[in-house]
């Protein structure tokens, strides 16, 4: 079995005069490709765990990007960015792919995309397109929309403050 999973996600507050510029969103960088694994093995994070559970499993897993954040509304260059540059990596690995497994967040907002997970989900679709299962986690007070419904297999919430079972 083989796996495509990626970290794309921002607790946005909309309420702040500062602007997120993709160093804001990214404040002590990005990971990509393999470095992903290597970064995030054993860690408490999403990623940490979707590693975890892969390796257990005997699954192929192909990291794309992490980035995770709090702030601002992110710009709408920021995000194009890190989207692109996700959904390349998705497009590059996707023969003989059987699902994509996503750490999202569930409160992001962009310039452009007030959704920021749902906005995620339809450019991932774009990419995979309908047959693909795509499975999101979230964070506990994470805003579910139809949209992610629809665009997504299963969304799993953490239930612990503080963050305490994200890799679970």
């Amino acid at each position: 079995m083989k796996i495509i999973f990626g970290i794309l996600g921002n607790e946005t507050n909309t309420f702040s005069s500062d602007i997120g510029t993709f160093e804001r969103w990214a404040p002590n960088g990005w990971t990509t490709g393999p470095e992903v694994i290597s970064r995030y093995r054993g860690s408490p994070e999403y990623a940490g765990g979707m590693i975890q559970a892969a390796e257990e499993e005997g699954v192929e897993l192909v990291p794309t990007v992490a980035l995770h954040s709090a702030g601002p509304l992110i710009t709408k260059e920021a995000l194009d960015f890190a989207m692109g540059t996700m959904c390349d990596m998705i497009a590059a690995n996707l023969e003989g792919t059987d699902g994509v497994c996503l750490g999202l967040h569930g409160a992001g907002a962009a310039e452009g995309a007030d959704d920021l997970e749902a906005y995620t989900l339809q450019k991932v679709r774009e990419v995979v397109g309908n047959d693909m299962p795509i499975t999101v986690s979230l964070d506990l007070h994470g805003n579910i929309s139809e949209d992610m419904v629809r665009l997504s297999n299963g969304l799993f919430g953490i239930k612990q403050y503080p963050h305490i079972d994200m890799a679970e």
